[in-house]
Parts: structure tokens; sequence; C-alpha cells
């Protein structure tokens, strides 16, 4: 009896020790991304919650689960794919969001600044706000004149020619559900689809939500579900592998995988803006 119990022992010790190098590279990157701020305390300490709690599943369930959970916390790192070109999308939103502000400086410094108009248009656009880039930009391009230069042998409209024919490509693109109007983040004042000050507050509206997109904290709490789901879907898929029979393991697999790819689209999702419907 006393060998067995060793021998027992021992096995999760060894468990525990090889579970501990994973356990620590997940604690210490979660404690890290708490500390700056870039992941919310309940996710933070969730899924330090979730990485002890598998660190005590696997020392005591022996070599066999040990082994399971160790695996499926490395092979998370297949995950990185895809988070990393999350990462790069939100370094490009942070781009785009400079030269928005840019834009609304510009605007703001002289609102009949045409250019500026159709920079913030196009910016909109990129950002998938197509009525509001549309209306922006008729509203400028309603404002050119025809007027032909006998000098420069062209027109205003003729400076902003690409510009325009952008504007066409887009309302051919465009459904009528991308108009819509939009409540202002500050005052709560709804406004009309194009508005680029708050008739209420003279807020920014659009710039408001698209600095919004770029906020480390939930994007790095969006981050780490989905890290925690691509490891759910390997971790459960190894055991109902090793511990299931027949055609049960495949649907159990394929559920997990059908769940975890549903979450990783509802997580990543295009928010309309408050006001649309």
């Amino acid at each position: 009896m006393m060998v067995l119990a060793f021998a027992e022992l021992l096995e999760r010790m060894v468990v525990a020790f090889a579970l501990l190098i994973p356990v620590t590279v997940w604690v210490v990157w979660t404690a890290r991304r708490m500390i700056d701020a870039e992941v919310s305390a309940v996710a933070g300490f969730l899924g330090i919650g979730a990485a002890i709690l598998l660190l005590a599943v696997g020392t005591w369930g022996g070599y066999i689960v040990g082994s399971l959970i160790g695996v499926a916390m490395l092979a998370s790192l297949g995950a990185m794919p895809f988070l990393m070109s999350k990462t790069e999308e939100r370094i490009s939103r942070e781009a785009d969001e400079h030269l928005l502000e840019q834009a609304f400086k510009a605007y703001g410094d002289n609102p009949q600044n045409v250019a500026a108009h159709f920079r913030i248009a196009a910016l909109l656009y990129t950002y998938g706000w197509r009525g509001h880039a549309i209306t922006i930009a008729e509203r400028a391009a309603s404002g050119l004149s025809t007027e032909v230069d006998p000098v420069a042998n062209r027109s205003i409209r003729d400076l902003f020619r690409a510009e325009i024919y952008k504007l066409q490509e887009w309302k051919r693109e465009a459904t009528d559900k991308d108009f819509q109007p939009v409540v202002c983040m500050r005052c709560r004042a709804p406004n009309p689809v194009g508005t680029i000050a708050c008739a209420r507050c003279q807020a920014p509206v659009l710039l408001d939500y698209a600095r919004t997109l770029t906020l480390a904290r939930p994007f790095y709490s969006r981050l780490f579900f989905a890290w925690s789901a691509v490891a759910a879907v390997i971790g459960g898929g190894a055991i109902a592998g090793l511990t299931l029979e027949g055609n049960a393991r495949y649907v159990v697999i394929f559920g997990l995988v059908l769940l975890a790819g549903a979450f990783l689209a509802f997580l990543f999702r295009d928010k309309p803006l408050p006001g649309s419907r």
C-alpha cells in the first residue's frame, strides 16, 4: 500500500511540475495584461482561476489527464495566428484613428474645407460606416463649383474627380440599412446620418465611436477569451478522442468546433453604431 501511495504521489508531483510551465506562462501573461489595464479584472481573474483549476485537475488526474491538459495549454499556441491577425487589425485601426483625428481637426479649423470632408468620408468608409461616408462625401461634392477656370482649364469639381469617382462606387455598394442615425456618446442626442459634429454638444460623434474600437482593455479581453476558446476545443477534443468510442467522439469534436466558431464570430463581430437598426 505504501509503495502504491508513494508511486501515486510521485506521479502527481511529476505531472504538477510538468504543468507548471504552461500554467506559469498563462498566469504571467494574464497578470501582465491586468497590470497594464489591457484586460479587465473579471477576465483576468477568470483566466488565472482557469489555469489554477487545470493545474489541480491535471495533478489529481495523473499522467493521462495531466498530459491532455498540458497538450491543450501548449496547443493553444495554435491560436496565435488568429490572435496575431486581430492584433494587426487593431494596429491598423489605430493608424486609421490617428488619420481620422487629423481630418476632424482640419474640419474643426475650417468647416468649409472640402478636402477634410472627403478625407473623413474615406476613412469612415474603411470602418464600414458606408452611409455616413456617402452622406458626408455627397454633401462636400454638392458644393463644388463646375465653373471652368480659363487659366487652369478646369473647375474646382475637377480637382476632386478621384473622390467623386469613389463616391459613385460607394453608392453602388450601399444598402438602405447603411443610412441610419447615430446617437452621440456624450449627450445621447440622436443625430442624422453623416453627422460630423453633434447638433447638441458639438462633439465629434463618429470620431468618438472610432476611438472605442482601439481601446486596449476590451480588445485584450476578447483576445483572451478567444485564446481560451481555442484551448478548450483542443483539450476537449483530445479528451473526447481518448475517452469516447465510435461516432460519439466525432459528434462531440464537431460540436466543440462549431461552438468555438460561433463564439469567435460573436466575439469579433462588427457592432452597429448606437442609433442604427
